[in-house]
């Protein structure tokens, strides 16, 4: 599988939503975002929206706010600390206490398939 196409996984969302808007990956490489956000419903996310616009997005914010939407609406990002599971993922990444521990796994970004950490510079 080329690298352009290849399903990644990461530990951080801003970081993933900012390599997307910055074209370092496809929005449709992301099989998974694993986040330690807490957000059980739209309204919590909106705050968090309107949080990352302002700090993070400030360059593109309706794109990155559209990119976020449709994660959500495509069931990619889990957050663990709300005891949701890791499904296929479950085994293969460092948890604890419904962290990851990503200093086990050496990279914000692995590969789906592989779990190996990759590289990705935005």
């Amino acid at each position: 599988m080329s690298a352009t196409n290849r399903k990644l996984v990461c530990f951080n969302l801003q970081i993933a939503i900012a390599a997307i808007l910055d074209g370092a990956i496809a929005e449709e490489q992301i099989e998974k975002i694993i986040t330690e956000t807490m957000y059980e419903n739209y309204t919590n996310w909106d705050d968090l929206i309107k949080i990352y616009r302002r700090s993070h997005w400030f360059d593109n914010p309706d794109e990155g706010e559209a990119i976020l939407r449709r994660l959500l609406a495509a069931e990619k990002i889990i957050q663990p600390l709300l005891g949701e599971q890791l499904g296929a993922l479950e085994g293969h990444i460092p948890m604890r206490d419904g962290y990851v521990s990503v200093g086990k796994i050496g990279s914000l970004w692995i590969d789906a398939e592989t779990f190996e950490s990759v590289n990705i510079a935005s």
